[in-house]
């Protein structure tokens, strides 16, 4: 512990300042919490020129770490490698998430710390407890897991956008999710839809005219999924069919470099409205995303829940 760190001691004492001392209570309660969670290991399984992989895994306790495996719920897609501008897929079981968050809660609420210094945590488990008590709402409360592609984006100070994207929603219950938009849009009250994976024009006038902008879009649905394109350049049936990722995944995230060149002109356009401080900074964040675009072909990164605990690799590619 801290208190017994003979360099944190002599750190200290150049600062002039008196060690932590921990009762007999706190060190128990402080040693069981870094027992949930007592090593974090990383390192690298490639590295050359262009191409590097790290792997990092933070060991955890046996029963919290086979309490996030069962937050596992990719959704479908999230097997791919990917090749989009972006692309992230998440698992968000939301009605998992709350009784995960609930046990944990209610874990310190039924045994509180008795150290003052973890006094914060027994407050905040009790908030959260009251907050977790509200009902999660349909469509919400069906929510499994959620994906994001873009293939293309582009917001020209003048004219009309160019995009090619595509959302997906894993989901236990489609068509109330179908209901609620029909509910929402008028432009959907009369559209009818299958729950057999295949895509569909969505009809005109969708989006608002005021808007400015009318690309094309389709939707499919199955029995797990509904996602909706936009634009050109999306197969919508091999995107909502497309296999899901099978090994406790909880985030796939992946992206190109030619993805902050698109941060850069979108922050160059929007810096045009602020004044010269804040202008100057953005500028700064702008030149760095120039940097990367021409350093990054491309970033996978994913996140996995394992029976030893979280999994973290990240796959970079650098242009020659």
């Amino acid at each position: 512990m801290i208190d017994n760190d003979p360099g944190y001691a002599a750190f200290a004492g150049m600062l002039e300042e008196a060690p932590p001392r921990l009762d007999a209570t706190c060190r128990t309660e402080f040693e069981a919490l870094a027992g949930r969670a007592p090593r974090m290991v990383m390192g690298y399984t490639r590295f050359d020129g262009q191409h590097f992989t790290t792997s990092s895994r933070i060991d955890l306790d046996a029963v919290l770490a086979t309490a996030l495996m069962k937050l596992s719920s990719p959704p479908p897609g999230s097997a791919a490698t990917a090749t989009a501008l972006y692309d992230i897929a998440l698992s968000l079981p939301i009605l998992k998430i709350k009784d995960f968050l609930i046990e944990r809660s209610n874990a310190i609420v039924d045994a509180p710390f008795q150290c003052a210094a973890l006094a914060p945590m027994n407050e905040a488990a009790a908030r959260a407890k009251q907050q977790l008590t509200q009902v999660v709402p349909p469509p919400l409360s069906d929510f499994t897991g959620l994906r994001l592609l873009i293939n293309r984006l582009d917001i020209p100070v003048n004219g009309s956008p160019d995009a090619s994207a595509a959302i997906l929603v894993g989901t236990s219950n489609p068509m109330g999710l179908i209901g609620m938009a029909q509910l929402a849009i008028p432009g959907l009250s009369d559209f009818k839809l299958a729950l057999d994976g295949k895509a569909m024009d969505l009809p005109a006038g969708i989006i608002p005219t005021e808007v400015g902008y009318a690309p094309p879009m389709q939707i499919a649905a199955n029995d797990a999924a509904l996602a909706v394109s936009l634009g050109d350049g999306i197969d919508l049936t091999a995107f909502v069919g497309a296999p899901a990722a099978a090994d406790g995944q909880l985030l796939h995230a992946a992206y190109t470099g030619t993805f902050y060149e698109v941060l850069g002109t979108m922050l160059t356009r929007f810096s045009a409205m602020l004044p010269d401080k804040q202008r100057a900074d953005l500028e700064t964040q702008t030149a760095l995303y120039r940097l990367y675009a021409q350093w990054i072909k491309s970033i996978d990164i994913r996140v996995n829940a394992t029976p030893k605990g979280i999994e973290l690799i990240q796959d970079a590619q650098l242009n020659p």
